[in-house]
């Protein structure tokens, strides 16, 4: 008997089986479609109280800054170091007043966040960290804004020439 004819033979046998046995489980009414699925609604609903607190409203990103580029404040021995940045600002979407507003103050939060790294030295900004950077910068950038505020602050780019 060649391999493809035993295949096949044992392949129609377990499909024999597989129908054979559910046809007596529902005949004998031991099996229930559904069963265990949900164990009852009020459990259900309880449940889903906990998926509705974490939901947030839907985020978008300004990106319209671009690549700023300005110098860190001179150390003790005079020296400082370029500073590129492309800094991207999150705020909550479908906003297109704020959006406008952000648009309309772009040379005002470039400048914002220029003159925040031009005032401190490499080693002063090394030991902020970029938490407390963003979360400075937050605080600076949304003291401006009127009809939102922006949620955070990512850099693609924070490099030191």
């Amino acid at each position: 008997m060649n391999a493809n004819k035993i295949l096949y033979i044992t392949a129609a046998s377990i499909f024999v089986l597989l129908a054979s046995l559910t046809i007596i489980f529902f005949a004998a009414g031991k099996a229930v479609p559904g069963k265990d699925l949900v164990t009852d609604s009020q459990s259900a609903l309880s449940n889903q109280s906990d998926f509705t607190s974490t939901w947030q409203p839907p985020k978008k990103t300004y990106t319209k800054l671009g690549q700023l580029r300005t110098s860190s404040k001179p150390d003790s021995k005079g020296k400082y170091s370029v500073i590129i940045i492309t800094p991207y600002l999150e705020y909550t979407a479908d906003d297109k007043d704020f959006y406008e507003e952000l648009d309309k103050k772009q040379s005002q939060i470039k400048k914002i966040i220029v003159n925040y790294i031009s005032s401190k030295t490499t080693e002063e900004l090394n030991k902020k960290g970029e938490t407390k950077i963003t979360a400075e910068l937050l605080s600076q950038i949304n003291a401006v804004l009127v009809l939102q505020k922006i949620q955070q602050i990512y850099f693609s780019d924070f490099q030191y020439l």
